[in-house]
């Protein structure tokens, strides 16, 4: 399946790195200093590289990954899930839990189909709680995990920023003695400051706080969906749980 690109998400990172570059064209014909190849990899892979000794390179790929999938358009089935478990509150309260077993694999929310199925196998209540419970946070240990990096990658960008700098001005004012000479060289160190500051204030942390908000939606609808399990699994009526869930019910029942 072809996935469509978010493209708001897309024009608003390149607007920010647009109107950067936009003011300093404008001010002054394009230099080697800005694209000085050295300062930005000075800052791109010491930030990496230190977040991959903070977490591991598996992780911090994994992240990125995740972070790709704000830029693509994704369905909302939001709708369709939370249909799905009324229809199955109402076959369960009619015909008990154990009838669903067959109607499980018709569940595409692979959080939803785990506690349905926990539901239909267990029959203590105390236990049946808190296998609910470790589904919640095993589903969201990942992206957690994914929301520090990026945080870790946004406070490590600009430090890397201001070593680029101290680099490129230990070696052009160790080197020359010109002060014709000198400004073009300082100007190309502070380009490494540039780009740390602007990767950690565009790049990284925006992405740790859409992904907070991915994961605070995700959560809440994780909750309604307990919600409608439990309410299969203590045989209560769909009724009660339509005022629970009136946030995500679009369509009359």
């Amino acid at each position: 399946m072809i996935k469509k690109i978010n493209l708001e998400n897309a024009i608003v990172l390149g607007v920010g790195f647009g109107v950067i570059l936009f003011f300093y064209l404008f001010r002054r014909e394009l230099s080697t200093a800005w694209f000085n190849a050295a300062s930005m990899l000075i800052v791109l892979v010491g930030t990496f590289c230190a977040a991959c000794l903070n977490f591991s390179f598996a992780k911090v790929l994994r992240a990125f990954g995740a972070a790709k999938k704000l830029f693509l358009k994704k369905p909302d089935t939001t709708q369709k899930d939370i249909q799905l478990l009324m229809e199955f509150v109402k076959f369960a309260r009619n015909n008990g839990v154990l009838a669903l077993s067959s109607m499980v694999n018709l569940v595409e929310n692979k959080f939803m189909k785990k506690c349905l199925k926990t539901a239909i196998d267990e029959d203590h209540d105390d236990i049946f709680e808190k296998k609910l419970e470790a589904h919640l946070g095993e589903e969201n240990k990942e992206d957690s995990v994914n929301i520090d990096i990026f945080e870790e990658l946004g406070g490590y960008a600009p430090t890397f920023g201001i070593v680029g700098a101290i680099v490129g001005l230990i070696h052009v004012t160790s080197s020359t003695s010109d002060i014709q000479a000198l400004m073009p060289g300082i100007a190309a160190a502070f380009c490494a400051t540039l780009w740390g500051l602007a990767l950690a204030n565009l790049v990284f942390l925006p992405i740790s706080g859409n992904l907070k908000n991915e994961l605070r939606d995700k959560i809440t609808f994780q909750n309604a969906i307990l919600k409608g399990v439990r309410s299969i699994y203590h045989n209560q009526s769909h009724l009660l749980l339509q005022d629970d869930l009136r946030d995500y019910i679009k369509y009359e029942l």
